[in-house]
C-alpha cells in the first residue's frame, strides 16, 4: 500500500472549534511492488468539528479518476476519529 494526503485546514467558526478543510488523497495497494502509475486520486471538502460529545468530521470527495462502476463522489461521516 503506498498513499499520500494533502490538507488544506482553516478556521470556520474559532469559538466553536469548527474547521474547513479541502483536500487531494492518492494512493493504492497492490499484491507485489508498488506501481507509482497506477495510483488513484481524490480531491474534496470538508468540516471538521470540535463537539462537546468528540470530534466529528463530514467529508465530500470526489473520484478524479472514476472507474465505470464507482460512483463519481462519497460522503463520509465520522466520529472520534483524531482531526
Amino acid at each position: 500500500m503506498l498513499c499520500f494526503n494533502a490538507e488544506f485546514i482553516f478556521p470556520l467558526i474559532k469559538n466553536a472549534g469548527m474547521k474547513g478543510v479541502l483536500f487531494y488523497d492518492t494512493g493504492n495497494a497492490w499484491e507485489s511492488g508498488y506501481h507509482i502509475n497506477d495510483m488513484r486520486k481524490t480531491a474534496g471538502v470538508g468540516i471538521r468539528w470540535y463537539s462537546p460529545i468528540g470530534p466529528l468530521r463530514l467529508e465530500w470527495g470526489y473520484a478524479i479518476d472514476r472507474k465505470e462502476d464507482e460512483p463519481a463522489s462519497r460522503w463520509e461521516f465520522t466520529m472520534g476519529m483524531s482531526m
